[in-house]
Protein backbone atom coordinates (compact mmCIF):
# COMPACT_ATOMS: atom_id res chain seq x y z
CA UNK A 1 0.00 0.00 0.00
CA UNK A 2 1.02 3.40 -0.68
CA UNK A 3 1.58 5.68 2.64
CA UNK A 4 -1.44 7.55 2.08
CA UNK A 5 -3.57 4.13 2.27
CA UNK A 6 -1.87 2.98 5.16
CA UNK A 7 -2.46 6.14 6.94
CA UNK A 8 -6.48 6.01 5.61
CA UNK A 9 -6.58 2.03 7.04
CA UNK A 10 -4.80 3.25 10.25
CA UNK A 11 -7.23 6.57 11.03
CA UNK A 12 -9.97 4.20 10.06
CA UNK A 13 -9.08 2.16 13.27
CA UNK A 14 -8.40 5.26 15.57
CA UNK A 15 -11.52 6.49 14.63
CA UNK A 16 -13.72 3.66 15.45
CA UNK A 17 -11.93 2.87 18.74
CA UNK A 18 -11.99 6.02 19.95
CA UNK A 19 -15.33 7.72 18.23
CA UNK A 20 -18.41 7.44 21.16
CA UNK A 21 -15.97 6.65 23.84
CA UNK A 22 -14.31 8.70 27.12
CA UNK A 23 -11.12 7.65 25.64
CA UNK A 24 -8.50 10.55 24.87
CA UNK A 25 -7.83 11.27 20.61
CA UNK A 26 -5.01 10.33 19.23
CA UNK A 27 -2.40 12.06 17.42
CA UNK A 28 -0.58 10.43 14.43
CA UNK A 29 3.39 10.28 15.73
CA UNK A 30 4.62 8.52 12.81
CA UNK A 31 4.51 6.08 10.03
CA UNK A 32 7.49 3.48 9.09
CA UNK A 33 7.57 1.96 5.85
CA UNK A 34 8.68 -2.22 6.54
CA UNK A 35 9.30 -4.77 3.97
CA UNK A 36 5.98 -5.82 3.98
CA UNK A 37 3.91 -2.54 4.23
CA UNK A 38 3.77 0.37 7.29
CA UNK A 39 3.46 0.82 10.92
CA UNK A 40 1.63 4.09 11.90
CA UNK A 41 1.61 5.34 15.22
CA UNK A 42 -0.54 7.25 17.30
CA UNK A 43 0.28 8.92 20.89
CA UNK A 44 -1.90 11.46 23.25
CA UNK A 45 -1.48 15.04 24.13
CA UNK A 46 -2.86 16.93 26.42
CA UNK A 47 -3.51 20.82 26.09
CA UNK A 48 -0.89 20.17 23.41
CA UNK A 49 2.23 18.42 25.52
CA UNK A 50 2.95 15.02 24.54
CA UNK A 51 2.00 11.92 27.00
CA UNK A 52 4.97 9.89 27.61
CA UNK A 53 3.27 6.29 27.61
CA UNK A 54 7.13 4.42 28.50
CA UNK A 55 9.70 2.88 26.06
CA UNK A 56 8.62 2.37 22.41
CA UNK A 57 5.40 2.40 23.42
CA UNK A 58 2.43 4.08 21.66
CA UNK A 59 -1.33 4.75 22.10
CA UNK A 60 -1.90 2.92 18.88
CA UNK A 61 0.27 1.17 16.68
CA UNK A 62 -1.13 -0.31 13.10
CA UNK A 63 0.51 -3.15 11.01
CA UNK A 64 -0.65 -2.97 7.63
CA UNK A 65 0.50 -5.46 5.28
CA UNK A 66 -0.62 -5.60 1.87
CA UNK A 67 -3.95 -4.12 1.45
CA UNK A 68 -5.05 -5.36 4.90
CA UNK A 69 -4.48 -4.65 8.69
CA UNK A 70 -2.55 -7.23 10.33
CA UNK A 71 -2.28 -6.22 13.45
CA UNK A 72 -2.75 -3.28 16.21
CA UNK A 73 -2.33 -2.95 19.84
CA UNK A 74 -4.29 0.10 21.30
CA UNK A 75 -3.46 1.11 24.90
CA UNK A 76 -6.77 2.95 25.83
CA UNK A 77 -6.76 5.92 28.25
CA UNK A 78 -8.81 8.84 29.07
CA UNK A 79 -6.95 12.52 30.04
CA UNK A 80 -8.76 14.72 31.97
CA UNK A 81 -6.54 17.75 32.86
CA UNK A 82 -6.57 18.93 36.41
CA UNK A 83 -7.93 22.52 37.09
CA UNK A 84 -4.62 22.72 39.59
CA UNK A 85 -1.00 23.68 37.52
CA UNK A 86 2.18 21.48 37.99
CA UNK A 87 4.75 22.52 40.06
CA UNK A 88 8.10 22.48 37.39
CA UNK A 89 11.45 23.55 37.56
CA UNK A 90 11.65 27.18 36.09
CA UNK A 91 12.56 26.71 32.30
CA UNK A 92 16.05 28.30 32.97
CA UNK A 93 17.13 25.46 35.41
CA UNK A 94 16.16 22.80 33.20
CA UNK A 95 18.02 23.77 30.18
CA UNK A 96 20.87 24.31 32.22
CA UNK A 97 20.47 20.65 33.61
CA UNK A 98 19.83 19.15 29.76
CA UNK A 99 22.97 21.20 28.77
CA UNK A 100 24.99 18.84 30.89
CA UNK A 101 23.67 15.84 28.21
CA UNK A 102 25.49 16.95 25.40
CA UNK A 103 23.08 16.75 22.16
CA UNK A 104 20.04 16.46 24.43
CA UNK A 105 16.97 18.15 23.62
CA UNK A 106 14.76 19.38 26.16
CA UNK A 107 10.54 18.97 26.31
CA UNK A 108 7.38 19.61 28.52
CA UNK A 109 5.95 15.86 28.78
CA UNK A 110 3.51 14.34 30.70
CA UNK A 111 4.65 11.10 31.82
CA UNK A 112 2.02 8.28 32.13
CA UNK A 113 3.51 5.28 34.29
CA UNK A 114 -0.30 3.87 34.47
CA UNK A 115 -1.40 5.63 37.51
CA UNK A 116 -4.67 7.54 37.71
CA UNK A 117 -2.81 10.88 37.57
CA UNK A 118 -0.22 11.99 35.06
CA UNK A 119 2.28 14.25 36.05
CA UNK A 120 3.95 16.89 33.79
CA UNK A 121 8.05 16.69 33.42
CA UNK A 122 10.79 18.09 31.69
CA UNK A 123 12.92 15.34 29.17
CA UNK A 124 15.93 15.73 28.22
CA UNK A 125 16.45 13.20 25.11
Amino acid sequence: PTAAEALKGACTIASALTTGTDASALTLEGAEQTENGWIITFGYHVNGVKVRLGDDRYALRVVVEGDSITAFDYYCRAYTPLEQSAVLLPTSMAVAIASLQTGAELSLVYVDSGSEVISASWLAE
